[in-house]
Formats: structure tokens, sequence, C-alpha cells
């Protein structure tokens, strides 16, 4: 049977098997790989035809197998599993979050950092091979690339940057705002010298090294240069301080284009006066919001409750347990005609008599001559 396989065939089952659907396009482009995929596949077939028909765990072990095999060959040849743009985006996020102002870790406006799980074929397709370090080329264990220029450094990241979804980066600047304010008035903007290296442990795992400093620049044109660790700015030549500005007007002429929000200085320098005069008009609007004027105080009068009337009590007649608490029958002194609505005993003109509980009788005269009383 696997003499009558058809190439078709084979190129099928080598784009479908074992999950490598996603390097199939990149393995079919290279005749080389597509046959030697292709005569592993058919000792694999050969084998299995010479012995008697496998039992299930027999064939889920020989699927096995021929997976490892096939995953062994890609990395061998220089495939990846996983898409490029998965490790650009990482990197890209990694380096843009490390752009930050003068403040705490950040002071000295340098950075170094790793990513680990960072497989070669992605840093080898990430980055140009004119920057690669020549001692460097010849082994298999470690990678260096090195951008010393400022063209250099364009060509290191290229459009790297635009990963990043979240926040105002594009070129090798990131604008940065304040949490108050919606418009960028700073830009960090990665300088020269760029040290990237990829290396692999002895372990077998991946790791790539950023190596960076960079510049703050604010909207009057003031440049904040990176520090040593005696916390001194360090000194640039005035060739090499126009082309940082060039640089960073360049990245805030593609932020106004990509319609970022920034601040009137930085759109002054570019000639955007028009827009530059909005954008404080905006600002403004934020800061001093219009005037109101103020609404008169209503003030609200107190209403008292009317103080309830206060009754004599003539004397107790009866007392009994309800509920657990003692209960007087009390007969009032006087009479009044309104009484006659709420009578419970007697007749019409004589005294009323009420039932009610021990605290409505607590500290009167009457409830004491009633204790006591003689039996």
């Amino acid at each position: 049977m696997s003499q009558n396989r058809t190439p078709e065939s084979s190129t099928h089952s080598l784009n479908t098997f074992c999950g490598l659907s996603c390097i199939g396009a990149e393995i079919a482009a290279n005749s080389e790989v597509t046959r030697k995929l292709r005569e592993a596949l058919k000792r694999t077939d050969r084998f299995a035809m010479e012995v008697s028909p496998p039992s299930a765990a027999a064939k889920k072990k020989a699927l096995l197998e021929k997976q490892r095999s096939l995953f062994a060959l890609a990395r061998e040849m220089g495939f990846c599993l996983e898409k490029t743009c998965y490790y650009e985006s990482e990197l890209s996020s990694a380096v843009a979050k490390r752009l930050q102002t003068r403040r705490g870790q950040h002071i000295y406006q340098n950075t170094s950092f790793r990513l680990p799980g960072f497989p070669r074929h992605a840093a080898e397709s990430m980055f140009p091979a004119a920057l690669l370090q020549a001692q460097e080329q010849s082994t298999n264990k470690s990678l260096t690339w090195v951008a010393t220029t400022v063209k250099e450094v364009r060509e290191l990241f290229g459009e790297l940057l635009m990963q990043h979804k979240q926040g105002f980066t594009t070129g090798l600047s990131r604008g940065l705002c304040t949490q108050s304010e919606t418009c960028i008035r700073v830009l960090a903007t990665i300088m020269p010298p760029v040290q990237i290296s990829w290396s692999r442990m002895a372990c077998g795992l991946h790791r790539l090294y950023v190596n960076m400093i960079y510049l703050l620049c604010d909207e009057n044109g003031d440049l904040h240069k990176p520090k040593d660790m005696n916390r001194r700015e360090m000194t640039i030549s005035p060739a090499q301080e126009l082309a940082y500005r060039a640089m960073i007007l360049q990245d805030a002429q593609a932020m106004e284009e990509a319609g970022m929000p920034l601040s009137p200085g930085f759109l002054r320098q570019m000639g955007k006066f028009v827009k530059a005069q909005a954008m404080e008009a905006q600002l403004d609007a934020l800061a001093y919001p219009p005037y109101e004027e103020p609404q008169p105080e209503i003030r609200t009068r107190r209403v008292r409750a009317p103080r309830l009337a206060r009754y004599e009590i003539d004397r107790i007649v009866e007392e009994k347990m309800h509920r657990r608490s003692a209960w007087f029958l009390v007969r009032w002194a006087g009479y009044q005609p309104a009484w006659e609505a709420w009578r419970v005993h007697g007749a019409i003109g004589s005294p009323v008599e009420t039932w009610e509980p021990f605290r409505m009788v607590k500290n009167t005269e009457a409830l004491e001559a009633w204790q006591n009383r003689a039996y």
C-alpha cells in the first residue's frame, strides 16, 4: 500500500496529521523538508504492514511514536509550532510597558528583561540578519543582535511597538499622559545602543534577553537623557541630539496622523496651530468648568410634634395579668364629653375607666395607693 500512495495523498496526510496543519504551508514550500517527511511517513507505513494487525494499544503507541518523530524533525529543521505574531505581541508589550517616566526603578531610563520560552525561529524571523554578530552565527546556543545607530534601532524593532494595542505607541516611541489629562505631554523613545540576545540553556529552555535605554522628551522640546549609576545624565554630541530630535518628531507626526491626542506643544512643533488651539480649549474646559449660578439654599422648617395631653388618674380599680404583664383598670379623674367616643364601661356622664399597661401608671400615686391597699 505504501508503494501505491500518491504524492497528493502523502501531502494531505502530512498537513493534517498530528496537529501540524499550522506549519503545513511552510513545510510544503520547502521541497527538501517535504521529501524527508514523506520518507518518514513511508517508513512508518511499511513497518505497520509487515507486522500482524495491531491492537488498539499498539495503534496508540505507534501513533505517539510517529507524532514524536515528526515533531522532532520539525524542530531540527527550525520550525516552531506557534505563530510568530504571538511572540511579537509578547515582546512589544514587554518593551512598551517599560517605557515610563522617571519614577521608582525607571529613574535611570534603562531596562533589562528576559522572556522565557522564546524560540529561535521566532527571533530569527523577527530581527534582521544584518545586525547579527558575526561570532554568534556559527553556534546554535546563542545569538546576539546589536544596534548602535538610530537607523539600526529602527531596523531592529521595525513596527514591533505597533503590536501593542493598549497604549499610544508608534515607531520607537510611546506617548505618556497623566491620569487627570487625556493628551500626550511626554514621549519615551528608544535610543541606541540596544542589545537583544537569544540563548538556549543547558536544560533546553529558550530565553530572549533585551537591554535598552530610552529618552524622555516633553512638549517644550526638553530632552531628558538616561542616567548612570551616579545619577548623572549621559553626554551626547550635538549631531546625536539633532538625530534624536528628528526621530522623536517623526514618531510624533506618526501619532498625529493616527489620531492620538498630542499636547498643544507637540502640535505647534509640527506646525498644527489650529489643532493646538482646539486642544488648548479642550484642556481649559476640563480644568476650568463653566461657571454655574449657585442655587438659593432652601431651608426647611422643623415642625415639632404636638405634645400629648396629660390626664389625671383618679384611682386604680382592678388589676389582671395579660401575656405575662400587669394591666390596670384606671378610672380617670374628671369628665369630658370627648371621652364618650372611647368609653368602655359605665353609662354616659359617669367616670371613664380603661385598661392600661404598667408603663402608663408607673411612678404614680394611684399605683402606690393600689399596692398599699388593705386586703
